[in-house]
């Protein structure tokens, strides 16, 4: 396989030694920044030890992983240091159920430590076999530095650990840890790292970086000291506690989003205070005048209605008189995307988009798409439609991902159950859109849970 290349079949190990970067690369249908970015991470200054590295790139539109060893590989026949670089470019897409990235780089057997070609693809790589072995409680923060709890240390903000290149399969283990945190194991793929920093490293190109020793642009204080075995002390909060039991609570367990109630806000009406004063006199002659009035108007009635002059008198017992009312006619029911262009005229591009989310949070993947192709927006700004299917498709993903997660319990509960195969049969219901991104996958991803149910 050495040599070939099929662009849509990543991840592909590259390997590169000092020899510099070969033309293969650039020849095959791999981007040109993807490419670039590999050569640009070939680099070894370490003094021994291997060197191991997460960088996220975009290339060619799409979102790129690159996990990278780099090591020495002994003297060539010039007695000149050598060293071999190999690098796995994983798609965003190829993320999914993969472990995270440092467990990646720790447990792979593929690595290579010599190589005595030119520097070419030696074929696609399997990561499928891999089996996580870090779980929570986070023990090599605690044997390292005494606390399960500041595996917290390392999280979504920059960070320095200071150590050696030697100790890069402990940092591993470190950072494995910290990135079990998240509660949605793809989001560990989000922090990029290295195991140590090289001079000519963009240091923004990294999360967390380890480095040999203290920077002049990185801060002295607070910082993780893997060679003395010193850290700051664990940050108050769920993260430290998740660290130290590795027990999740049901709403990160199934990723449930709870609002709390809406404030309520009493209104008062504020009026002037005014001198208290007797006004019973006055009240008491008020209804005496009205009871005089009364009677007044009702002999006054009696006279009218025994009357013989004028019209004809009106019979006794006949109904008086009444006003006539026209109910309003009620309007005809018009589709969603009817509504929505009536609608257009008052409300804002994002009201709209704002609407369509909230149909797509619902599972009303259809009605969100006729509500957005029904406004008038959808013809001046047409890449958005596009961004709505990227919606719906992550929102699959979120249902399948509560489905998968209550199948695998022991006992799930009838409420759990229930919810995961309604999570199942909407997601489907997206499925059947067209346009929607990555829909093979994620229709393999659904048979597979619906077999579950069947079962």
């Amino acid at each position: 396989m050495a040599y070939q290349l099929i662009y849509t079949s990543y991840p592909v190990s590259l390997v590169h030694g000092r020899t510099g970067f070969s033309t293969v690369a650039r020849s095959k249908d791999m981007p040109e920044k993807l490419a670039s970015a590999l050569e640009r991470a070939s680099v070894y200054e370490a003094a021994s030890g291997a060197v191991f590295s997460h960088r996220i790139i975009s290339a060619a539109g799409r979102t790129w992983h690159i996990l990278s060893r780099v090591c020495d590989s002994g003297a060539d026949y010039t007695n000149r240091n050598n060293y071999i670089a190999h690098h796995l470019a994983v798609s965003e897409d190829e993320v999914y159920g993969l472990p995270n990235p440092a467990e990646i780089l720790l447990n792979w057997d593929g690595w290579l430590s010599s190589w005595n070609e030119d520097p070419k693809f030696i074929g696609n790589a399997d990561l499928s076999g891999i089996i996580s072995k870090t779980t929570l409680p986070a023990k090599a923060w605690a044997e390292t530095f005494g606390d399960s709890g500041k595996a917290a240390l390392l999280g979504d903000s920059s960070a320095v650990v200071i150590a050696s290149a030697q100790d890069a399969a402990l940092l591993l283990k470190l950072y494995s840890e910290s990135l079990m945190l998240n509660v949605k194991g793809e989001d560990a793929w989000n922090t990029s790292f290295t195991t140590s920093l090289a001079k000519s490293d963009n240091a923004a190109d990294f999360v967390w970086k380890g480095v040999d020793e203290v920077r002049a642009d990185f801060p002295v204080a607070g910082l993780v000291n893997l060679k003395t075995r010193t850290a700051p002390d664990a940050p108050s909060g769920r993260a430290a506690d998740y660290a130290r039991s590795g027990e999740m609570n049901n709403r990160e367990r199934y990723n449930l989003h709870v609002s709390g109630p809406k404030k309520i806000e009493a209104h008062f009406n504020v009026v002037e205070a005014r001198p208290e004063k007797d006004y019973s006199i006055w009240i008491i002659a008020a209804c005496s005048a009205g009871a005089t009035i009364l009677i007044i108007a009702a002999a006054l009635i009696f006279l009218w209605d025994s009357d013989d002059s004028g019209a004809a008198p009106r019979e006794r017992g006949e109904p008086l008189p009444s006003l006539s009312y026209n109910a309003p006619e009620k309007p005809a029911e018009t589709s969603v995307a009817a509504q929505a262009s009536a609608a257009d005229e008052k409300a804002s591009l994002y009201e709209v988009m704002d609407a369509v989310k909230v149909k797509i949070e619902g599972g009303d993947f259809e009605e969100a798409l006729a509500l957005w192709d029904g406004s008038a927006f959808s013809k001046k700004d047409a890449k958005y439609r596009e961004e709505i299917l990227g919606d719906i498709g992550y929102r699959i993903d979120s249902l399948l991902r509560y489905a998968d997660n209550v199948f695998i319990l022991e006992a799930p509960g009838e409420t759990e159950m229930s919810r995961a195969i309604r999570n199942v049969s909407l997601a489907r219901r997206g499925l059947d859109i067209d346009g929607v991104p990555r829909k093979e996958e994620r229709m393999a991803k659904w048979e597979t849970l619906n077999k579950k149910i069947k079962k």
